[in-house]
């Protein structure tokens, strides 16, 4: 008996029978794992992917991402008003709205 008669002697499986118990295919474990792996993002993009995905794992709702562009920029305005008036002590204030 040549030894790769042995091999197939004891074990009456072949490659062909793996692949049928394989339910999900060759493709199970493809290197891209993500549809955003397939395309380039803009480091904007991948900030907004990177805050859904953080807003979707929150267990309570929050509000859609334009609306809190729209308080960051309304912020953002009124410090640079302060700025531009050197009122130091309103800014303190609008600051103080970033942290929180």
């Amino acid at each position: 008996m040549r030894p790769t008669e042995s091999i197939n002697a004891v074990s009456p499986h072949t490659a062909r029978d793996d692949e049928d118990d394989d339910p999900l295919g060759d493709d199970a474990f493809s290197p891209v794992s993500t549809p955003s792996d397939l395309i380039q993002l803009s480091p904007l993009d991948k900030q907004r992917e990177s805050l859904q995905t953080y807003i979707n794992s929150v267990p309570y709702e929050c509000e859609p991402i334009e609306q809190m562009q729209e308080k960051l920029k309304f912020i953002v305005d009124k410090i640079s008003v302060c700025i531009k008036t050197r009122n130091w002590l309103v800014l303190t204030t609008w600051d103080g709205m970033l942290q929180w």
